[in-house]
């Protein structure tokens, strides 16, 4: 009943805020929670693949010592049947797999993947101090929460929402105050803003240890998966985890990203991804601009080409993640960074709403 349970939950997980994760009432598994009805039907997909594989190789058994404990013939008979069936179900599980992952390994991974730039490298994180952008000539800086002079173009999705302002959420939950020591130590050690830490794991987990996001999409075509409570992926668990005193020979896995033991490392690692965004172009732009690049790559925070007359909050050029458009005309919308908007805000807003 625990098994099928989840599956009656299916509507809730479809229209579920996909950038939420969901926390089933019953794990499937061993996952807790899902950020992505993709994540789910791989854990369903693989889940049900296991259990015709354990079946079958019980049926062997029981029909294995029917056949051996029976004198009769009749009954040898319908055990050897009975096995020849086992053998058959198990090849069929396995093959259902094996022929798909064969033809294209896509075809066994339900997750619906997101494309970001890769994160910076950099190991070296003494703390370091934010700066703001420079003004454009001419332009006197406006104030954090007055919306830049309105861009001309075609109307976009987010058009009407002011990125300088802040987008409200709930910052904290029962699971939250377990990271609060944590959050000091390491916000201290890399020069990184407590309330910030906190922010970031309520919008990436919900303060969750166990969680699994969704397949990430990285540039150079590898897809890599988002886990633990600051949703990190193994690319950037590598390149942090020296700053964290963690051996070159500890493999960053999503297994360990989401093993309770290794807390202490995972939310150092995350600190220190965070302090690298602070030295970036990134750290120009204060909260919103780490957070932004935090959660669409250090890249998000380039001027962009397309919007190289705009204003943006700081009275300084428009970073690719805040510019609406796709092209220097304004006609076409540039929805890939809709996520990254959303995030900056609400980050922005429960770093000043603890």
């Amino acid at each position: 009943m625990r098994l099928l349970l989840p599956l009656l939950l299916l509507p809730s997980i479809v229209l579920a805020d996909s950038s939420q994760p969901y926390n089933m009432l019953a794990p499937i598994f061993g996952i807790p929670s899902i950020s992505s009805i993709g994540q789910y039907l791989d854990l369903i997909f693989k889940g049900l693949v296991g259990i015709a594989a354990l079946l079958a190789v019980v049926m062997l058994v029981v029909c294995g010592i029917k056949m051996m404990t029976s004198e009769a013939l009749t009954s040898k008979s319908e055990s050897r049947e009975c096995i020849k069936n086992a053998i058959l179900g198990l090849l069929l599980a396995l093959a259902a797999w094996i022929i798909l992952n064969t033809i294209n390994p896509e075809l066994v991974k339900t997750q619906l993947g997101i494309i970001i730039p890769p994160a910076a490298s950099t190991d070296n994180l003494p703390p370091v101090a934010q700066t703001p952008r420079q003004s454009l000539p001419g332009r006197p800086a406006p104030s954090p929460t007055t919306p830049p002079p309105p861009t001309t173009g075609a109307a976009c999705p987010m058009s009407s929402i002011n990125f300088c302002n802040q987008q409200s959420r709930m910052c904290t939950n029962s699971q939250c105050p377990k990271y609060a020591a944590l959050a000091q130590q390491y916000g201290q050690q890399f020069g990184v803003d407590v309330n910030l830490i906190k922010a970031i794991i309520m919008q990436e987990s919900s303060c969750g240890i166990k969680t699994v996001g969704p397949m990430v999409t990285m540039k150079n075509g590898s897809k890599q998966q988002a886990c633990g409570p600051m949703q990190m992926v193994e690319s950037t668990a590598n390149q942090r985890r020296a700053a964290c005193g963690i051996p070159s020979s500890t493999r960053m896995t999503c297994s360990y990203l989401v093993d309770p033991a290794n807390l202490d490392k995972v939310i150092c690692m995350g600190v220190a991804e965070l302090s690298v965004l602070q030295r970036s172009s990134c750290g120009s732009d204060g909260t919103r601009g780490v957070a932004a690049g935090y959660n669409g790559g250090s890249g998000v925070c380039s001027l962009s080409n397309d919007c190289n007359s705009d204003v943006s909050c700081d009275g300084g050029g428009v970073t690719k993640w805040e510019c609406l458009y796709d092209n220097p005309s304004h006609t076409q919308c540039n929805k890939t960074y809709d996520e990254t908007r959303k995030y900056a805000m609400q980050v922005s807003y429960c770093q000043q709403n603890p």
